[in-house]
């Protein structure tokens, strides 16, 4: 078989008589143009399974299998000629120009001396290109971006001209576009080149965007095999990464803080201005669900927004011309929206608190005075409230809610 095969591999670590397992039993396989994310939380185990699939440290038991062969029965050159790493380590090769830095890669391929003919330069020269890299070929690898410096290390494996790639943690450092343009380069390298590739990342939620499968490790000591939505949906991701208070929301496959207790609420509407009510509802502690579950009825009078009971009405977000409207006030920002439904949440705990609602209770907003909270009615403070807030008012003074998105739809 062409690419990387695991068979009840165990990993860890030992030290003269004791031995500490981390992972056990892993079997699997990575096939030519597959790519696989390697996931789980912080001492799962990952890096070391990496690694010693990379052959940098022994294993504890079972067989790695690169191209069909076992790697027991293969060289240090062998191996290096068919697998290449990325690893977090960070050399100090500050005044290496990254074409010298990629020519290493060359190394498994080049005579005792070393010396690269003109078939070495055309593979240092098409590795930079591949990962968009060319015109930084002169430039010392020590004045770059951490971007830029990822992109030169990739292509720095690409040129030992591998058949399977291991990163381990490639994305760490980078911004959210520098992360999903360095998965995206790897997955159309992958591709293109018929490389078996295999990314360690805690950066799940970008991974499983370009993973073919994922592996995810922190289910004690073995490792869940099966495709990303899946391993999301029989609760396998949210397992692993166990927190409390924390949940995987599986419409977004994106981890959040539970919402469980928090008032409901629904976006009638669709597209993007939908999207972003629905995320503004749960930064301002709302339970969003949808619309197809809501009851009838959607003014804040009748909406039983202070209760997590499935009976009552949810608070209603209508997306419409100029903005979102709620119980007949249309706000025309996304800060207009934020400030009026933390203040109707607030307005629904101070109503609690005055019939003696417990603090658990009200920190998880779920209360309810019965007879719904109007806005119209009386507000957290006591002051009658009737309108929007008014956009250009300072919400600084706010120190119990993240900070109102104060950009302006376009």
């Amino acid at each position: 078989m062409t690419g990387l095969t695991l068979s009840n591999l165990t990993v860890g670590y030992r030290s003269g008589r004791h031995v500490t397992t981390v992972l056990s039993g892993v079997t699997g396989a990575v096939g030519a143009g597959q790519m696989i994310g390697l996931v789980g939380p912080n001492g799962a185990g990952k890096s070391t399974l990496l690694r010693s699939v990379a052959g940098l440290q022994p294993s504890l038991g079972g067989e790695v299998q690169v191209n069909g062969t076992p790697t027991s029965r293969m060289s240090r050159r062998q191996v290096a000629r068919a697998l290449s790493t990325v690893l977090t380590d960070r050399v100090s090769v500050a005044r290496l120009t990254c074409r010298d830095v990629v020519s290493l890669g060359r190394h498994p391929h080049s005579g005792i001396g070393g010396r690269l003919r003109p078939h070495d330069h055309a593979v240092i020269d098409e590795s930079l290109r591949a990962v968009g890299a060319a015109d930084l070929a002169e430039a010392f690898i020590g004045e770059l971006s951490d971007g830029q410096r990822q992109r030169v290390m990739v292509a720095r494996a690409l040129a030992q001209e591998p058949s399977i790639l291991l990163l381990d943690e490639p994305t760490s450092f980078l911004d959210p576009p520098g992360r999903i343009a360095l998965l995206g380069m790897l997955r159309e390298v992958c591709t293109a080149r018929s490389i078996a590739v295999v990314v360690c990342s805690h950066d799940i939620e970008a991974v499983m965007r370009y993973a073919d499968t994922l592996w995810v490790a922190g289910r004690g000591t073995t490792v869940t095999i099966g495709a990303p939505e899946d391993l999301a949906r029989d609760g396998c991701l949210e397992e692993a990464f166990r927190a409390e208070g924390i949940t995987f929301d599986l419409r977004t496959l994106t981890f959040w803080q539970s919402d469980e207790g928090r008032p409901r609420a629904v976006v009638a509407g669709a597209g993007t201005d939908a999207d972003l009510a629905r995320h503004t509802l749960a930064r301002a502690g709302y339970r969003v669900v949808e619309e197809s579950l809501a009851t009838t009825g959607t003014d804040l009078a009748s909406a039983g927004t202070g209760s997590t009971d499935e009976g009552t009405t949810p608070l209603t977000v209508r997306v419409v011309a100029g903005g979102w409207e709620v119980d007949g006030t249309v706000l025309s920002t996304l800060a207009d929206l934020y400030e009026l439904l933390v203040s109707h949440r607030e307005g629904c705990c101070a109503s609690h608190r005055g019939r003696g609602g417990t603090s658990a209770q009200l920190g998880r907003g779920t209360a309810d005075d019965g007879r719904g909270c109007n806005i119209a009615g009386q507000g957290a403070a006591g002051e009658e409230t009737t309108t929007a807030p008014d956009p250009g008012r300072s919400t600084a003074h706010r120190m119990d809610a993240d900070p109102p998105d104060a950009r302006s739809r376009s």
